[in-house]
């Protein structure tokens, strides 16, 4: 794919903090920014999600491995941004499909930590969301930021939750035009727009913004905000009346925004994973019974075998069963502690070893026979 030809997503209506967005404009309009070396290098975080992650695109965390986590980091644009971090609303639609596709996951974690970004895409991606919801539990957790197209996003999901330091809102969507005529007029330079139709060619430099235009822009805008108000309205079950009222471009911190209903409940992301992968066992679920229907046909009677009773594992597969649930526990707390802290494999390995010594003592047990005697 050519990389330029995505440049002209970075125009048109935004559904994001402020800060960001300027921060990100401030770089772009430096004079020593190098458009080409941002370009050359986009994609970069894509490629290495995909190595982490597997051809899936997400990882899978919980004590057995049925929590999908779709990442919803940096700015949301329709292909990975270039200019800063950010994620593609296309790559994370087909990684919830992917995950509602996927018999082993039984749920869908977003894991937001994003001010928002482009109207373009964020529709679909939300609509996504509540589509898959009707399939699986799908649970929005935010982590510090969760803001504009973000929080759009998120309304969709069957709960949110976030920590309690996390920014929460920012609904309400913008655009911003530059008058640039009065520049040009000191410059010499007059710009002539040749157009067919009233509105065609409005905002070109060098012209002047009008009223008129200024007019049709703010509808246009106001258009688009109406879906993102609408989207909270139906995912949060809030009245039209309430949404407007929280529909001031304001972030709300932690409890707060939980008091405005915007969030559920504050807490740490392992516990919303857990949650939703439900409680870890010390022994496998029984085997089903074997009816007196299902045996072969012997001198026993049916009344002598009760359906109700329980077939226990035999000890060696009792124990094939207690080592993959050794290396399913310790592999997904490595797995979780690479998405909260953003560091390698290697680098989470050794904190978890750290932190879970008796895990990492029967994940040894489990994978290295030579270990295991020398563990005893």
């Amino acid at each position: 794919m050519n990389e330029l030809a995505t440049l002209d997503q970075y125009f048109g209506v935004w559904a994001i903090q402020e800060e960001p967005f300027h921060t990100a404009a401030d770089l772009y309009s430096r004079p020593d920014f190098d458009l080409e070396v941002h370009f050359r290098t986009k994609g970069a975080d894509a490629r290495q999600q995909a190595a982490a992650y597997g051809s899936r695109g997400y990882a899978t965390v919980g004590h057995d491995g049925s929590v999908a986590v779709v990442e919803l980091h940096g700015s949301l644009m329709k292909f990975v941004p270039s200019v800063t971090a950010g994620t593609s609303t296309v790559q994370a639609r087909r990684q919830i499909r992917a995950a509602v596709a996927d018999k082993s996951i039984r749920s869908i974690v977003l894991l937001i930590d994003s001010p928002g970004g482009t109207v373009a895409g964020t529709a679909d991606l939300a609509e996504e969301v509540a589509k898959a919801d009707k399939q699986k539990p799908v649970h929005a957790y935010i982590e510090d930021l969760g803001a504009s197209a973000a929080y759009w996003v998120a309304s969709q999901a069957r709960a949110i939750y976030a920590n309690e330091t996390a920014l929460v809102g920012s609904i309400g969507t913008f655009m911003i035009l530059n008058d640039s005529s009065k520049r040009a007029e000191k410059l010499g330079i007059q710009v002539h727009v040749v157009r067919a139709g009233e509105f065609k060619g409005s905002g070109t430099p060098g012209t002047e913004i009008t009223d008129e235009q200024l007019a049709e822009w703010q509808g246009l805008v106001e258009s688009i905000n109406s879906h993102f108000l609408k989207a909270v309205r139906t995912g949060r079950k809030m009245s039209t009346a309430r949404v407007k009222q929280l529909a001031d471009g304001r972030v709300h911190v932690g409890e707060h925004a939980k008091a405005l209903g915007l969030v559920d409940g504050i807490e740490q992301l392992d516990a919303t994973i857990e949650r939703l992968a439900g409680p870890a066992t010390s022994s496998p679920p029984p085997i089903a019974a074997v009816t007196p229907q299902s045996q072969p046909q012997t001198n026993t009677t049916p009344a002598s075998v009760s359906p109700a009773t329980p077939v226990s594992p035999s000890p060696r597969r009792q124990s094939a069963m207690d080592t993959e649930a050794a290396i399913q526990v310790f592999s997904n707390a490595i797995k979780l502690q690479m998405l909260e802290c953003g560091v390698d494999r290697k680098t989470a390995t050794r904190t978890i070893a750290r932190r879970h010594p008796e895990a990492h003592k029967a994940f040894l047990k489990a994978t290295n026979p030579h270990m295991a005697a020398a563990i005893g």
